[in-house]
This record gives C-alpha cells, structure tokens and sequence, in this order.
C-alpha cells in the first residue's frame, strides 16, 4: 500500500464522527451493563414466578424479551464495528413478531 492510500493518524484521530460513536458506544456500554441487566434480571423473575404458579409465561413479557434481545444485538453490532446504524433511540426499538419465531424448530 501507498502512504496516500492508508488514511493517516492524524486524520483519523481529528475523525468527529470516531470520537462521537466512541461516547455513544460507552453511553452503550453502560446501558448494557446497568440498566438492561435489571431489566432482564426482573423479566425472568416475573417469567419464573409465572410459570411456577399458572404454568405458562407471559406472552406479552416474552415478546418485550424477544425485542430486548433483538436491541442487545443491535447495541453490540454497532458497539464491535460490524455496523454503522446506530440502535434506538436513533432509530425504532426493535418489533418482532413471535409468531414466525414459533413456527421454527425448537433445538
């Protein structure tokens, strides 16, 4: 490779948009850490305690799960590089439908 071809280092490190997903990528990783543990800790509590007592989960609560997951992944995708379109709130929380998740084998 050329020198000309390679981006430099001072180009990179004066780079606003680098410095700005590296903030929003430790805003990220504390809402990772912090609050979606609580909330993931609390589902699978009430999900527990549902099935303990009526014997099914809760369709809505596994839902919100199935698009907590789905944000999880958006969050570490962009976080590790792999893609450039930041998750919510720049962009809608994650909607799944569970019904074509059903219809799948389970393993």
């Amino acid at each position: 490779m050329t020198d000309q071809s390679k981006p430099s280092i001072r180009h990179s490190l004066l780079n606003k948009s680098t410095w700005l997903r590296l903030l929003l990528i430790a805003v990220f990783y504390w809402l990772v850490l912090m609050l979606l543990g609580w909330v993931l800790g609390a589902i699978i509590l009430v999900q527990a305690v549902l099935v303990l007592f009526s014997g099914t989960p809760n369709q809505h609560l596994s839902r919100f799960a199935a698009n907590l997951s789905t944000y999880f992944r958006q969050i570490v995708l962009y976080c590790c590089f792999v893609r450039d379109e930041k998750p919510f709130p720049f962009r809608e929380f994650p909607s799944e439908d569970l019904a074509a998740d059903e219809s799948a084998p389970s393993p």
